[in-house]
């Protein structure tokens, strides 16, 4: 959940994990501070979050050796996001989470949402 306010925005998720009705797992965190500007959540299969996160803390990582000051702006990290998520489920291999990805950008609130959708059964 996000929520934007005077002055910045709060991402807030829960921390459980179910195994179908089975709430197996109590502590899986799904708030990750990408930098200091920038946040994203997940809600969905909790393998296919880890797999985005993975990537996207090599590139942050990768960015970060190149010195060059570049970091990920929220708006940049939902259209990366958007671009991977429709990447997946256009190649039949979708990733199925939904993500809400916050911070703050040029001194402005920003909060954007990107999903996977199910597909729907042929009539």
């Amino acid at each position: 959940m996000g929520i934007k306010f005077d002055g910045g925005v709060l991402v807030a998720a829960d921390l459980l994990g179910s195994y179908g009705s089975m709430a197996a797992l109590r502590n899986l965190p799904r708030v990750f501070k990408v930098n200091d500007q920038t946040v994203i959540a997940g809600s969905g299969d909790y393998a296919d979050y880890q797999l985005l996160l993975d990537i996207i803390k090599k590139r942050v990582n990768s960015d970060y050796c190149a010195n060059d000051g570049y970091v990920y702006k929220p708006k940049e990290l939902y259209s990366w996001c958007t671009r991977v998520l429709y990447n997946r489920r256009s190649s039949f291999n979708p990733l199925w989470n939904r993500l809400a990805i916050a911070g703050i950008e040029d001194g402005n609130e920003r909060r954007r949402c990107a999903r996977t959708t199910r597909p729907t059964a042929a009539r």
